[in-house]
């Protein structure tokens, strides 16, 4: 498995690829996934894969001060050196680190299989030829993409308040500093192009959502600003009419 690219980020991007791009495509999102989540996947994916592209899904909840996300602390430590990295402006120091002795190529398809285990992205229940039919429950591919169950398809959506991780809303002017850094040393240190994902909303959803939590809007123009200053792409919107998504394509809000 040799990807050109990788994408990192929440559950919201867990559906791409789409067909015909398994072959050069990697997913190494998880649900929820912060700030910590992506710097670190992202830094050990780089030690094991050399990617032309990085594209992070740029969710709202990113700076967000108060989203009380706290399933990066089973990474921390891959965080921390992975954030040590990001501030030298070096990559001194090694993310999957091994206790054990590798000698051979296998070994390092096992450093692989533990960090999919760890992240909880794999669950052995995959089709390698991809010709999944009438799936009641989700499959998670080998190349990380999720497919989804009938279980989890509503057929009507119903328009509904997205407040994932924005309940609360208090802009952090840390984590966007640290996340800026981190996207710039993707670029000269690794030297990978970036790519920002702003993946859109139910559009009935997105517009009851907000009234209530006009944050969101704010978001996607702090990530605009964000791509501005480091001339990197972003592609996509919260607000699925400006990226003219059809309803056919969502399965929830």
């Amino acid at each position: 498995l040799s990807p050109n690219i990788i994408v990192v980020g929440s559950s919201r991007v867990r559906s791409i690829p789409k067909r015909g791009q398994e072959l050069k495509l990697l997913n190494l999102s998880v649900s929820g996934a912060s700030i910590e989540d992506q710097i670190a996947i992202t830094e050990m994916a780089l030690e094991k894969f050399n990617p032309q592209k990085i594209i992070l899904s740029a969710d709202p909840w990113l700076f967000n001060k108060k989203n009380y996300q706290i399933r990066w602390k089973s990474i921390s430590k891959e965080y921390q050196r992975s954030l040590s990295n990001i501030k030298q402006m070096q990559k001194n120091d090694e993310i999957l680190k091994d206790d054990n002795s590798i000698k051979d190529y296998n070994g390092y398809e096992k450093i692989l299989d533990n960090f999919y285990n760890l992240l909880n992205v794999r669950k052995l229940d995959y089709d390698l030829d991809n010709k999944i039919k009438n799936l009641k429950r989700n499959v998670i591919l080998r190349n990380g993409k999720i497919v989804y169950g009938s279980r989890e398809i509503q057929k009507n959506i119903k328009p509904q308040l997205i407040d994932y991780s924005m309940d609360q809303f208090e802009f952090s002017k840390d984590k966007y500093d640290i996340y800026k850094q981190f996207i710039y040393y993707i670029k000269t240190i690794h030297k990978k192009d970036v790519i920002l994902l702003l993946s859109p909303y139910h559009y009935t959803s997105y517009k009851l959502t907000i009234k209530k939590i006009p944050y969101y809007l704010k978001m996607e123009k702090k990530f605009e600003k964000l791509s501005e200053d480091l001339n990197i792409k972003i592609i996509g919107s919260y607000n699925s009419l400006k990226i003219k998504c059809e309803e056919k394509e969502f399965f929830d809000h």
